[in-house]
């Protein structure tokens, strides 16, 4: 029920709690640590070299996606802790101070999102319109948001490698980072860990779908996903 909500929230994400109360975030990372806790009773995982765990490669993959979405979970949650407890309150103090750096990357970063034409806002949703016509295997009238998006991800990955350091002589750290540079790296990180995690998980799903189906019913299943998708995009044509 929880996946539901959160997959038909939108922009109301951020605010979605479960019937007690708690954070949508809480409430998932607490319901798969319970059953990835709980899966370490079955037989199988506790002989994991027993005849039985051989027959039965499904569930074998099956835990894996599951730990795999604990682990995206358990991300998502520490992002969000590192964010509002180490990245926000030292961009603030930075500002508060006029560092130099930190306002030259703030800067950089304002106009590469500038750059884009249109409201951040807008390219998202465009990018889920394009989404949906790639998974019903469509031809998208969108596409030309992913000229937008890989412009707009060169523009940022060339900030990280080559961003210039303002005042030479107020690095900090080991490496000879200017705060700037730190701040934007650390920022970064958060979010690489988390497409890291993601990655495996889309492995592991792909891995098992291939498995269960065969390639033979995968035409099938698309046909599933379309109408399900059909379901929400034109509920009236049902």
């Amino acid at each position: 029920m929880m996946e539901a909500a959160a997959a038909s929230a939108g922009d109301c994400l951020v605010d979605l709690t479960s019937r007690d109360g708690e954070w949508f975030l809480d409430e998932m990372h607490f319901v798969s640590t319970l059953v990835s806790e709980f899966s370490s009773i079955l037989p199988y995982q506790r002989n994991p070299t027993s005849p039985e765990a051989d027959e039965i490669p499904s569930l074998r993959l099956a835990l894996q996606c599951l730990y795999s979405a604990n682990v995206i979970f358990r991300g998502l949650k520490e992002l969000n802790f590192n964010f509002h407890t180490i990245i926000l309150p030292e961009a603030l103090k930075a500002l508060q101070t006029e560092e130099p750096t930190v306002i030259s990357v703030i800067e950089t970063l304002d106009e590469i999102i500038q750059s884009i034409g249109c409201p951040i806002t807008e390219l998202l949703a465009q990018l889920e319109l394009h989404l949906r016509y790639v998974i019903m295997d469509m031809e998208s009238p969108h596409s030309h948001v992913q000229t937008i998006v890989y412009d707009l991800r060169t523009k940022y990955e060339s900030l990280l490698l080559h961003s210039h350091d303002i005042h030479r002589d107020d690095f900090v750290g080991d490496e000879g980072l200017s705060p700037g540079k730190m701040l934007l790296m650390g920022f970064n990180g958060l979010f690489e860990k988390l497409q890291l995690e993601g990655a495996a998980l889309v492995t592991a799903l792909e891995t098992m779908r291939l498995l269960l189906l065969g390639r033979r019913w995968i035409k099938l299943e698309k046909l599933s996903h379309c109408l399900h998708l059909y379901l929400v995009i034109a509920p009236e044509l049902f």
